[in-house]
This record gives C-alpha cells, structure tokens and sequence, in this order.
C-alpha cells in the first residue's frame, strides 16, 4: 500500500511540473499601443531612457508613458480597453498573457490623470494603482485622479473595488459616485460632481475619434475682442480654436454686463474653427462685460472658462471720458487698448480717437503707472487725422491695474495743455490686469530621494526677465529653499537635490526677476499658499519570521511608502 502511495504522489508531481513548464513557456509580457499622441508624450522600456511617442508605438510590460503640459496620449490594448493620459501623467504598464486570455494586468500612475474603458472579461480584473491607492475593476468607463495628497476615482459606468493602500480600508464605487482615498488612510464615497462626470465623457468622445476634452482646448491668448469693448458700440468676440485637434459642431457665447444676474446667448458663426459673435452696442455697458463659451461636440457641451456661468471670464468696457478747461472747447473722447482681454507682460496698443475734436492739436501724450506707484510715465502717441496711437510696454502691463489719463497740447499760440479726463492726475483711469498665472515649472518624473528636473519657459512674455528661481520645500517643512535655474533663451532650468525630493508632495512657487529690478512671484500668494506636485513613492518592505505562538512558521511583512 505504501508503494502506490509514492508511485501515485511521483506521478502527480512529475504531471504538475510538466504542466508548469507548459505554461511558463506560452506566458508573455501584455501589450499595447499608442494609438494617439497630442503634443509632448514621452515612453520609455527598463532597459532604455526617455524617447518621444509616435502613434503606434508599442507597450510592453514594464514600460512607462509621460505626457507634458498641454499633452495627451491614448493607449489601447488588444481587447480594445482604452487609456487617455491627461497632461502631466506619468504611468507604468505591467502584465501577462497566456494565448489569447490576459493573465493580469495593471497601471501604476506616479501622478496625473487618466480616464479608463475597460472591457469586460470572465476572470481578468483591471488594477490601477497610485502611491495612495488601488482600484480593481472589470467592464467599467470613469476615471482615476491621483494627487499630492489624495486620489479620485470617479466611475462613470459599471461598479469597481477602492482601496485606500494606507489604511487597507476598501469600498465599492458604483455608477455616478466617486471614491476619495487621502494620504491619512481615510476613505470615503460621495456623489460625483458634474466637473468629474463632464472629464469622463469628453475623454469618451476622444477616444471615440471625436473631439478632446476642455483640457486639449487651447484658450490662452485665443480668446479676443474687436474692437476693445467701449460703451455703447458693437465689439465681436472671438474664440480661436484652430490649434485644436477637435471637430466643433457648434458654439455658444453667454455674456452680462457686470453685476447683472442673467446671461444673454448668443450663436456663434464658426469658420476654420475660429468662433465670432457681434455684441449689440446696447449691450455693451461699463464698467465690465461677463462671458463664458458653451462648446458643443457631439451631443457633449464643454465650458469655457471651465466654471461657466459660476466663474465668467471678463473684460473691461471703457467708456467716453471728458476735460473741462476753463476757456477751452470741451474734448470728450473714448479711450480703446488691445489686445482685448488686457493679458500681465503683454504689451497694449492705447488708441485715442480724437477725429471729432474742433480745436487744432499738436501732441497726446499718455501718462500712466502701475498700480500702486507714485510717479506716472510719459508716452508720447503718433497723431494721426487726430487719432492717437502708442503702445504701453508690457514690463508695465502688471496686476492689479494700469492706471491713466492723457494729456492733450492744443496747437494754439499758447500751446494749452488739456488733461482727459479733467481729473486725471489726482483720479486715474483704471484698466484691470489679471494676475500672472500662466507660467508655470514643468517638473521630470519626481521619484523620492532621487534628483528632480525643472524648467520654466517664459517666452509668452513680451518683457525680459533675467533671473528665474523656484522656491521649494518638502511636505511639512516650515522654509522653503531657493533653487536659482539656468536661462537659456527663454526657458531656465534647474535640477532639486535628491535630499529634498520627498513622497508624498513637493511644494513650490516661482520667482521671475526682469530688467527693471522689480519681481513677480506666481502665484501671488505663493509662499502661504504655494502649488504642490506628487513624489513617486518608494516602497519598502521588511520580512520578519514569527517568533512565538501562532506566528511560529510564518512571516510578518511590514510594507511602506517613503
């Protein structure tokens, strides 16, 4: 009896050992493709660096993909389960197959933002995972978020497993809600909101070949009016949307005259992309106009400024201003300026139409200052069939305001001064700037205790800027270090140290210094409240064999982020 016994446990081992080296062999690494790519999109293998992704390059396992600023890329595997990386993602593709069925597969994102349509399948789960959290799902469309402190996981369609990787807590995130998972090990569900299910569905119609979300939008500069908006004329909004890679069906524009509570609409002619309305001078009112535009792609509609009707963007609307010179014709005149809306360190065109003026003029002169200064400049204005034109330098152009008056030289035996408006010197025009939130570092990878790249480009402004820093701390530091970056042209650049590159954050604000001497730090409240970028955790983990008791024969496994 004894005999069989070993016959039959040989025989069964030798048959599982034989069945093992099978499937060993017809296991391979998954893949997949870079199906699209807009803009800056970087992968790399284990074995190679950073090189530029083309359309159709091939994932294996192991391999990572990064996109920039303003970038995105779409993965597809072969079960046509889609990724859409969102700018400033970085992620980590791993997997088997065997044949045709997909063993495991799963993505690590360092940081960003990625939405998901997963296909389902029999077995086969779909794990996403971040330094904070994992996510099991199969058959499911949403998206995942992770951030320097606490991840979104929003599902769209389906039902998945969250789970906070801190604490081990885990719940399931069904149709319509989303999960939040924070760096305290808390986990929570609540209702998506319509910011994150609008993510969702525009990421969808991307990778439907249809048109990209608001963040493949490009409104920076696109957005101008023409002419500068002044009181009681007709001036013609435009959205330029050429440098999208989209196709628009149509678009709204919404605006109010500052401090009213309801928007008119109005349809946009559209052509080549670029979007036009007439503004009725009836509704062209001082001191301000509020808009938004409504983007309609397919039957989605995207907003633009994002917060729509809750946070418009806004012009200013000059109005006609008067002199009251004792002995003098009174001069009344409507001061213009564009580009329109006024951008920081951009320069504008001031333009004084004066055509209508009876008394014979010799020079306009411009007299402004910054917001806060006490001394105002002189622009002499060319003088044409009596319209004034010069153009305001933008290492003026600042936040809060501009502010002026003009100063009109009659061409009369006594060369009489005229200020517009009368009152000018001692109550200035003001022209609203917005503050300078445009530039901003574009960090490398940021791994914990490894050195992290910077750079700054800083070309959109028409002012000369000579020394750029980033003022840096690590999560919970009280000071921040000032880290001096190289100008080159008109990007500087810098690397942190690797003692100072720590999970599960970097804080940081910029400082740009230009050849006037003054400074600007973005954003204007950085030092209390400075941005912040994710750290790639690194994952430890100590083995400890059990001791006493139950844990005799066995192994505790301590595992942490640092």
């Amino acid at each position: 009896m004894l005999k069989k016994t070993v016959v039959i446990c040989v025989l069964v081992l030798l048959g599982v050992l034989s069945l093992g080296q099978k499937t060993q062999q017809d296991k391979k690494d998954i893949s997949a493709y870079i199906v699209k790519v807009i803009r800056d999109v970087n992968m790399k293998s284990p074995t190679t660096g950073w090189q530029k992704a083309i359309p159709l390059s091939k994932l294996k396992s192991g391999y990572e993909v990064q996109t920039d600023k303003g970038s995105l890329a779409m993965i597809l595997f072969a079960d046509q389960s889609k990724l859409i990386l969102r700018e400033k993602s970085i992620v980590t593709i791993k997997g088997e197959v065997q044949g045709k069925e997909i063993l495991s597969r799963s993505v690590h994102m360092d940081r960003g933002n990625m939405i998901f349509n997963v296909k389902k399948a029999e077995t086969e789960q779909f794990r996403f995972s971040s330094p904070i959290s994992v996510a099991s799902i199969r058959g499911t469309e949403g998206g995942y978020n992770t951030g320097s402190n606490a991840d979104l996981f929003t599902i769209a369609s389906g039902l998945a497993e969250f789970t906070n990787s801190i604490s081990g807590r885990s719940t399931s995130v069904s149709t319509g809600n989303t999960g939040v998972a924070d760096s305290t090990g808390d986990l929570k569900v609540r209702k998506a909101n319509k910011k994150e299910l609008d993510n969702i569905a525009s990421g969808s119609a991307l990778g439907g070949g249809q048109t990209p979300s608001t963040r493949t939008v490009a409104v920076s500069g696109s957005i101008n009016f023409d002419p500068s908006p002044s009181a009681g004329n007709t001036t013609t909004a435009k959205l330029d949307l050429s440098q999208t890679d989209t196709v628009i069906s149509s678009v709204n524009f919404f605006y109010r005259t500052k401090g009213a509570t309801s928007f008119t609409q109005g349809a946009m002619t559209l052509e080549n992309n670029i979007a036009s309305f007439e503004i009725p001078a009836a509704k062209v009112e001082s001191p301000a106009l509020e808009y938004y535009f409504a983007i309609n792609i397919g039957s989605r509609t995207l907003m633009l400024p994002t917060g729509g009707a809750g946070s418009p963007g806004s012009v200013t609307v000059s109005k006609a201003v008067s002199s009251a010179t004792s002995g003098v014709a009174t001069i009344t005149a409507t001061p213009a300026f564009s580009p329109s809306p006024i951008r920081s360190f951009i320069n504008i065109q001031s333009t004084l139409d004066l055509s209508s003026v009876a008394p014979k003029l010799n020079t306009v002169t411009l007299k402004y200052r910054r917001s806060g200064d006490a001394a105002f400049k002189s622009l002499a204005l060319t003088l044409s069939n009596n319209v004034a034109t010069g153009t305001v330098p933008g290492i003026d152009v600042r936040s809060p305001a501009v502010e002026y008056y003009f100063i009109i030289k009659l061409a009369d035996s006594l060369n009489t001064e005229v200020p517009l408006p009368s009152d000018g010197p001692s109550n200035p025009i003001s022209l609203t700037v917005p503050p300078l939130t445009r530039i901003t570092p574009d960090f490398g990878p940021l791994k914990s205790k490894s050195p992290g790249s910077v750079s700054v480009n800083f070309s959109s402004l028409q002012a000369n800027v000579t020394a750029v820093s980033l003022f840096y701390r690590k999560q919970d530091e009280p000071t921040f270090t000032e880290l001096i970056l190289t100008p080159s042209g008109q990007v500087a650049t810098g690397q942190i140290p690797a003692a100072k590159v720590r999970y599960p954050r970097l804080e940081y604000y910029t400082s740009l210094r230009f050849d006037d001497g003054s400074t600007v730090i973005i954003p204007q409240d950085g030092p209390s409240n400075p941005m912040v970028t994710s750290v790639q955790s690194i994952q430890r983990e100590l083995r400890i064999p059990g001791q006493t008791g139950s844990l005799q024969k066995k192994v505790v496994v301590l595992k942490w982020n640092e």
